[in-house]
């Protein structure tokens, strides 16, 4: 999105996320949107294993300027300038997840998938590849991302 459209309006931010999930299906397939889901958590602790004893909010990819819910009910909703884009991109084409896998894996467990993880290491290495893809658009067209967690 670009960043002379955003407003630092909790509401505001929440209903334009709410109304870009309706259209996920859409911007997903022209490379201007992407949700993790569930895997989030076990994407932070792969990252972590490329930058031991990073804090989970000094990876490119996880930080962001936050908008608090003014009823601080809610999570934050996170926001990347074009810079922080360009330096979670720049991250995430350096990281190779074939190397961090071997370490990785012990980190995110695979409980629920395959014996051998072979299939947990097909989502992880999908989630990557996306996310990198998705950075790498998102920089060269010098725009934001905003970051909103629904649980």
């Amino acid at each position: 999105m670009p960043e002379n459209e955003l407003r630092d309006d909790y509401a505001w931010l929440e209903q334009t996320m709410w109304d870009a999930l309706d259209r996920f299906p859409e911007e997903s397939a022209l490379g201007i949107s992407a949700v993790l889901e569930k895997s989030h958590d076990q994407m932070a602790r792969i990252y972590r294993c490329a930058r031991t004893g990073t804090e989970l909010e000094d990876l490119p990819v996880f930080g962001g300027r936050p908008v608090f819910d003014p009823g601080e009910s809610l999570p934050p909703i996170l926001i990347l300038g074009p810079e922080d884009v360009g330096r979670a991109a720049e991250f995430l084409a350096g990281t190779s997840f074939t190397a961090l896998w071997p370490d990785a894996k012990s980190e995110v467990g695979w409980g629920g998938w395959d014996k051998d993880g072979s299939e947990a290491q097909a989502h992880f290495r999908s989630c990557h590849e996306d996310l990198t893809a998705f950075f790498t658009k998102t920089s060269a067209s010098g725009h934001a991302v905003v970051k909103f967690f629904s649980f």
